[in-house]
């Protein structure tokens, strides 16, 4: 609403006619009129007494609300959407920027719609010129927000706009709004080294990417595992303990990462004859514990070299876990099995 609505609107909701809103302001009942027509507007020296009338903030009367709702938000998006649609884009851009003139510190409708007309300009080329500095602008506005996530999206468009034009190293300091550990910015930061020539880097940054995701997924697997076990679904726990294999075989984990889901399995089952098999299988190629370190998909990855006798010392506390009959009291008809 512009101000002219809005005293309209206060003005009815407390039961006041123009002529009481004139003769409390002391002004004209016809210059009431007008600025509920928009034809002409308060005097400054009037706002905050109006405003005190209507019973509402000098903010609200100026409709410089801090926020719409999201169904607000979404409503003037979709407003958008159809005048990209119908109009010509620099008419349904001036649409959108007095939307955000009559809301300056609604940060979401600005980033929504920003977004909106800025994928619009992608499809189209020939719309560039004329958003392309109205839309840095507005992005680099909402670098300042306080919200973080509306930080990150205004950091991420902007990150985009300046990788389109190659200028990376413009775009590359964007990736500061993104903690150092976010994915989206390691897999920015790679795309840099990938295109600017820098390409052990971008091997290294990819692999390392590659290697903490397959463990998050493997974590992710076991997770929904424990969920399927605490209800009883073992179909579904064995096609997930499935999926922990494959994913292991997938990123060349080494036996040892695949056999730990069969004997999650095996033991989840109480297979006696299963846990021990696999238990002998472990003791004996303990060696492919890391087994990953000599993998093509990890060859531009530091790993720190572990000392000479981890892998027995390994191999020991294993044998002597697996010797615990408190843990595998199914199996101890088999003990000597899995005692040598």
């Amino acid at each position: 609403m512009n101000i002219g609505e809005v005293i309209r609107h206060w003005r009815k909701a407390r039961g006041l006619t123009q002529e009481q809103v004139a003769q409390r302001l002391g002004v004209t009942p016809p210059a009431v009129n007008k600025w509920e027509r928009g034809v002409s507007l308060p005097d400054v020296a009037l706002l905050a007494p109006l405003a005190r009338l209507l019973g509402i903030s000098c903010d609200t009367l100026l409709t410089f609300r801090e926020n719409l709702t999201t169904d607000e938000i979404n409503q003037l998006c979709r407003q958008a959407q159809q005048k990209l649609e119908k109009e010509n884009f620099a008419d349904a851009l001036a649409w959108a920027q007095k939307q955000m003139a009559e809301y300056p510190n609604c940060e979401q409708l600005a980033l929504n719609l920003a977004i909106l007309f800025d994928a619009r300009r992608v499809v189209r080329p020939e719309h560039n010129k004329a958003a392309e500095e109205w839309l840095k602008n507005c992005y680099e506005q909402l670098l300042h927000s306080q919200q973080e996530t509306i930080r990150r999206q205004a950091a991420e468009m902007l990150f985009n706009i300046y990788r389109r034009q190659d200028d990376y190293k413009q775009a590359e300091k964007y990736l500061s709004y993104f903690p150092a550990d976010n994915f989206q910015r390691q897999q920015y930061q790679a795309l840099i080294y990938s295109q600017t020539g820098q390409t052990d880097k971008a091997w290294r940054a990819y692999e390392e990417l590659l290697f903490n995701t397959g463990n998050r997924l493997d974590l992710l697997l076991h997770e929904l595992y424990l969920l399927a076990k605490q209800e009883k679904n073992a179909a579904k726990a064995q096609a997930l303990l499935e999926k922990q294999k494959q994913l292991a075989r997938l990123l060349d984990k080494g036996f040892c990462d695949e056999a730990a889901a069969e004997l999650e399995q095996a033991v989840w089952q109480q297979d006696a004859a299963a846990t021990v098999l696999i238990m002998e299988q472990l003791l004996q190629k303990a060696e492919t514990l890391c087994a990953y370190t000599q993998s093509p998909l990890y060859e531009h990855m530091q790993f720190s070299q572990l000392p000479a006798d981890f892998k027995q010392n390994f191999r020991e506390r294993m044998r002597a876990e697996f010797a615990r009959l408190e843990n595998f009291p199914y199996i101890q008809q088999d003990a000597a099995a899995y005692r040598r």
